[in-house]
């Protein structure tokens, strides 16, 4: 039986912990439940104090009040149908869901692709090109799900925000929620986190690549 050199084992071994690191991406959900209640208490807290400030301008602003009431209502429907989902029916968002079945996928990938390439395996160095895929698709999906996340939240921030700025006859701070995630991402730290994630996986692969590409490692899984 062929004996993998020290190189391919040390390889192989990381491409296992790369699927133990993607398959923590299914602690997203359990994550996700723990701090709804969270969640659900602070919108609670700030449609209390919504409601307070309608009492305080009743008296001056009755037709502008009358419509913020309207709009009070339905933001508390709303929040009373995520503490029955998410806080009650210990749910999670759909890209949440998502992101956990990726995660469970790509993590089986790498570690079958890391016991394949020490088995010396054919097929081990097609595996490493679906690996990087797969990790890829693991990244992207893990931004699509923390951004869907932020941006649920935001919209009910931002809903109260636009009342208060109406009762105070102020402008409201913050941007339509659409575009918040977008704000996020494209501000100084949010760049400079897609950027470092990029860097270390794209250095990964070329690591990986070259290593593969060399002649007697090629000849040792022939």
């Amino acid at each position: 039986m062929r004996k993998p050199s020290v190189g391919i084992i040390i390889f192989g071994i990381v491409f296992v912990l790369c699927g133990l690191r993607c398959l923590s991406g299914a602690v997203a959900y359990f994550a996700y439940r723990e701090i709804t209640p969270y969640i659900y208490k602070a919108l609670e807290a700030k449609s209390n104090e919504l409601e307070k400030l309608l009492q305080e301008k009743e008296s001056t602003q009755g037709a502008k009040v009358i419509q913020a009431q309207k709009q009070l209502q339905t933001i508390k429907q709303d929040i009373q149908r995520y503490r029955e989902r998410y806080v009650k029916g210990k749910m999670a968002p759909w890209s949440t869901l998502i992101f956990v079945i990726i995660s469970f996928v790509a993590a089986g990938i790498f570690c079958y692709t890391g016991i394949a390439i020490i088995q010396l395996r054919v097929f081990a160095r097609k595996l490493i090109s679906i690996s990087f895929l797969a990790g890829l698709i693991w990244i992207i999906a893990l931004f699509w799900s923390a951004s869907a996340s932020a941006a649920y939240i935001t919209k009910f921030t931002e809903r109260f925000v636009a009342l208060f700025a109406s009762l105070n006859n102020t402008t409201p701070a913050l941007p339509l929620y659409d575009s918040s995630v977008k704000n996020i991402l494209l501000s100084v730290f949010g760049k400079r986190i897609i950027f470092i994630c990029a860097a270390i996986y794209l250095t990964f692969m070329a690591i990986t690549s070259i290593f593969f590409s060399r002649p007697k490692i090629k000849e040792q899984f022939k």
